[in-house]
């Protein structure tokens, strides 16, 4: 992953193989081809993007919008900007990523719990596919287009 510095990446090493214990949960890395990109986002129920706050504080994550493009709920760091897109759009939870490994992985797991929570008891797959709907007209080459010729102006 990009912008951690060693000693993070260690820490986020130990976390992602803490998640790899867990039942249903699948870890991928590295580059994929685009037809195993795809492949991939047909088997996917709920996306977790453990991004470093200090790193994601403003960023924007391509992974989080193919996600929200394709109606998948998400689980992301609070105190970012995926953090205030997944409330704006109600489309998963936050998690609080903190200095202790076991803080965080416990933040994560709650929050996976309360989204498993709401997709069975509250449905959101209506919410999801609008939210789909919206990221489509708002991140298309006409809307960037736009948004840079007022700029301009």
């Amino acid at each position: 992953p990009r912008g951690f510095p060693t000693k993070e990446l260690l820490k986020l090493n130990r976390l992602i193989k803490e998640l790899k214990k867990s039942e249903n949960v699948t870890i991928i890395k590295g580059p994929l081809s685009p037809s195993s990109y795809s492949r991939i986002w047909d088997s996917i129920d709920i996306l977790l993007l453990p991004y470093h706050p200090k790193s994601y504080d403003a960023r924007v994550s391509g992974v989080f919008i193919d996600g929200t493009l394709r109606g998948k709920p998400s689980i992301v760091p609070n105190n970012t900007w995926l953090g205030s897109e997944v409330r704006k759009l109600e489309a998963g939870e936050c998690f609080e990523y903190s200095q202790s490994r076991e803080r965080t992985l416990l933040s994560i797991r709650s929050a996976m719990r309360r989204l498993e929570q709401k997709m069975r008891i509250h449905g959101i797959k209506d919410k999801l596919r609008f939210n789909a709907f919206y990221y489509k007209k708002q991140y298309c080459a006409e809307s960037f287009i736009s948004k840079i010729e007022k700029q301009i102006r």
